[in-house]
């Protein structure tokens, strides 16, 4: 459970969308960009189980990963930017609220978590080691309730972030909303960058390779 919530811990950018969507939109749209992170987890891990890790070592889906995390989390800083500019007086009493924004905002954080090579090397790489530990020295009954605690670490964490979101909503005036979404900005951008250098690199690599 603890190894749970040191993975979801680290600030990047699934949780800096769980704070601007749960400062924005409430507690359900934070928890459901979680969500949606720890749907595509649980995929790294079904992977990781069947024993198909293989595939990241092709450089076309090297390639893809960075291309399309770089363009997808470029588009997120656009919209925090968007956000800042055209900001309005923060309603502290009604915070829209549909089921759609929230189908949304898990579709969101699945996204996130799919595209981000960092997430996904981060997957591959932690979680491989448990299960190669785990398969040594005991079941699948044993597997699956140490998984079962992890995504329990990572769900508390989540939890956590999104009540944080929901009750800083209601202290936040309209120049600290547009501070947080010019920090979100800032780093979404890094983000963004770091992948698009990512993808050119490893485009070099192909090209001499």
């Amino acid at each position: 459970m603890l190894l749970g919530i040191a993975l979801a811990a680290p600030v990047g950018p699934l949780t800096l969308e769980m704070i601007k969507r749960g400062v924005q939109y409430g507690f359900f749209c934070a928890l459901a960009i979680g969500m949606g992170g720890m749907s595509a987890d649980a995929l790294f891990m079904a992977l990781i189980y069947l024993g198909i890790s293989h595939i990241l070592t092709i450089p076309a889906v090297h390639l893809l990963l960075f291309l399309f995390g770089s363009l997808f989390l470029g588009y997120l800083a656009y919209e925090s930017v968007k956000s800042m500019v055209h900001s309005k007086e923060i309603d502290k009493t009604h915070i829209p609220y549909s089921k759609n924004l929230v189908i949304k905002c898990y579709l969101t954080g699945l996204t996130i978590a799919l595209i981000n090579p960092i997430n996904i090397l981060f997957w591959f790489g932690i979680y491989g080691s448990v299960l190669s530990e785990s398969t040594q020295s005991g079941s699948l009954d044993h597997i699956l309730v140490q998984t079962s605690f992890i995504f329990l670490g990572i769900l508390t964490w989540n939890v956590i972030i999104s009540v944080l979101a929901k009750l800083t909503s209601f202290v936040l005036s309209k120049q600290l909303f547009k501070w947080i979404h010019g920090f979100a900005a800032v780093l979404l951008m890094y983000y963004s960058l770091h992948f698009a250098v990512e993808f050119l690199r490893a485009m070099l690599a192909v090209y001499n390779g």
